[in-house]
Formats: structure tokens, sequence, C-alpha cells
């Protein structure tokens, strides 16, 4: 709209108290779609692409270690103050248990190719599981509202002890 001041239209530069003839914008909003695979996970100004995750149980141990071979890289045409946005990772196993961790894109998933991040969830796992796949979600989380981003199905392995010769 026009900025008026004390009656009259402001003039170029001027400060205005106020706005005659105004147009209401509506923003659309647009409805996020997950993908299927997380080769290709869109966060502006983050983009991270999963490229490899391999899960995997010890006998005798009550731990999911999980090892994620990624790419993270950053827009950097626009300046934009904090990314206040955090990339919430969640791992399913086969019986439908969720574990999750919420990492911040740069800090705990360093920018770069062929990064690795681990991490290990504890439960009780060993005498359930033997094999299989997990399915990892990724979610963007931003002032406590979730919008999952993709999946992907990955194998899960259980290792066996080995008995030493004595």
């Amino acid at each position: 709209g026009q900025g008026v001041a004390d009656g009259k239209l402001t003039a170029l530069g001027g400060t205005s108290t106020g706005y005659i003839n105004t147009v209401g914008l509506s923003l659309n909003t647009v409805a996020v779609t997950p993908s299927s695979n997380l080769n290709n996970v869109d966060m502006f100004p983050y983009s991270l692409s999963v490229v490899n995750a391999v899960g995997k149980i010890s006998e005798g141990k009550d731990a999911l270690n999980t090892v994620i071979t990624y790419n993270l890289s950053k827009n950097g045409d626009y300046e934009a103050g904090a990314y206040e946005h955090k990339l919430v990772l969640e791992i399913i196993d086969p019986y439908g248990q969720t574990m999750e961790k919420t990492l911040t894109l740069g800090t705990d998933l360093p920018m770069g190719k062929l990064k690795s991040y681990s991490t290990m969830f504890n439960s009780n796992f060993d005498t359930r599981l033997g094999g299989g796949s997990i399915r990892m979600n990724l979610y963007d989380e931003f002032q406590n509202q979730r919008v999952l981003l993709g999946s992907q199905y990955y194998p899960l392995t259980y290792e066996k002890t080995v008995p030493s010769n004595e």
C-alpha cells in the first residue's frame, strides 16, 4: 500500500504512520512429501545425502551400534540468522522398537563428503534379534514441530561371539 503521515502521502524515503490501499497477501502452505529414500534430504540451506547405514548387534550385548556414512553441504548463497532446526534421527528395529537422537547439522554431523557418524542405542536386542533390517527416519524439528523428511531401510547384522579355545 501507500504510506501516509499527517493525512498526506509520505514522500519517498519519509516515515509513514499508516498505510492506505493495502493489499493482503496470503502465504500458501506447502505440504512436505517425505522421500522414500535418504539419498537427497533437503533442509535448506543444508543438503544431506545418506550414502549408507549399517546397524549391528553383538551377542551378549544390549546395544545397537549404527554407523551412517553421509555427505553434508550448505548453500552459502544466502546469509541467514541462527539455524534453529534440528535433525531427528529415528531408528526402528524389526520389532517396532524406536530409538532416536537429535542432531545439529554442521556440529553433530560435520560438513563434507563421505563423513561417518556412529551412535549406540542401549536396549535388550541380543535375545530377540538375529539380523534383518532397521528403518531409519529423518525428521526436521523446529519449534517442537516435526516433519518427516524421508525414510529408508538398512541392513541389521547380528554378530555371534566366537568361543575361545582354551
